[in-house]
């Protein structure tokens, strides 16, 4: 391993190539965004109508809930809008958005997020640990670390950043509260309890296995390095598999790189990876492959 002195030159050096891909209105996230809440939307009015049979609905709404997290995780780091101030506010929309579709508000979500990324790994500081399993992980131990997931970002919120967060921003948290709560309610008020239930509850469930197990247990498993290159895993596929595993993956096989630059957004993780590849192996990150 480098020393102390050489591990800062890597460190500038990866900052440098780094650099020309942070920054700057992200347009495919705001497409992207859009359109899985345009999906989202027909998709219960599809089945609310009897177009779209219960089962693949619910399939179809689990998977949008996975796809919605990229959405609400570019939001926390403001990477939709970059550097430009102006256009923040659609940043925060798109993020609030995507909060109501995974009953995860934005304010809650970036103070627990925010706090993992400065204590990733940590036992007693990170949030994300709640995810953490001992051994090899199974079907039933993802499914448990779903649901802690889950109750953590209210239970962090409520007992860490509450007591010191600002009272607009209690107010924004409460907003969001309400605004998940209510959409749901009111779609079973308006007498749709059974597509209220499963999609907007069960299928919450499904998708949050999905953004555990690819965004937090296959990229930090075994939780246990800590360090800027050490924590986070980069997943690589031989045999032409990369590409189409990293577009269903929505680029999280590269997770390391948003770890180590997470102003750089998700679609160019790949390209930052390539660029600093060497870099990385020189301070011991750990990268995978599989194939």
């Amino acid at each position: 391993m480098p020393n102390s002195s050489t591990n800062r030159t890597l460190d500038r050096e990866a900052m440098r190539l780094a650099k020309p891909w942070i920054g700057g209105v992200a347009w495919p996230s705001i497409g992207f965004g859009l359109a899985v809440a345009l999906v989202y939307m027909a998709c219960i009015a599809a089945a609310a109508s009897g177009r779209l049979g219960m089962t693949p609905a619910f399939l179809l709404c689990g998977v949008l809930v996975y796809a919605s997290y990229t959405i609400l995780h570019e939001a926390v780091h403001a990477n939709i809008s970059g550097s430009g101030r102006p256009i923040r506010w659609f940043n925060e929309a798109m993020g609030y958005g995507a909060g109501v579709i995974m009953a995860i508000p934005l304010t809650i979500h970036r103070a627990t997020h925010l706090a993992h990324h400065r204590k990733t790994n940590d036992p007693e500081s990170d949030p994300d640990m709640v995810m953490a399993i001992s051994g090899r992980p199974g079907l039933g131990s993802l499914f448990v670390a779903s649901l802690r997931s889950i109750t953590k970002q209210y239970t962090f919120y409520w007992q860490v950043a509450w007591p010191t967060t600002s009272r607009p921003e209690r107010m924004r948290a409460g907003a969001e509260i309400f605004v998940i709560v209510a959409g749901r309610v009111g779609l079973a008020a308006a007498g749709f309890p059974l597509e209220a239930l499963v999609l907007t509850v069960a299928a919450n469930v499904l998708g949050n296995l999905l953004i555990v197990t690819f965004f937090a247990v296959a990229v930090h498993y075994p939780n246990t390095g800590q360090g800027r290159y050490l924590d986070t895993s980069t997943i690589l596929f031989r045999r032409g598999l990369n590409a189409p595993i990293t577009w269903l993956w929505l680029w999280q096989n590269y997770h390391s790189i948003h770890h180590l630059f997470p102003r750089v957004p998700f679609y160019r993780y790949a390209k930052v990876f390539d660029r600093i590849r060497d870099l990385m192996v020189k301070q011991g990150a750990p990268i995978r492959e599989i194939g």
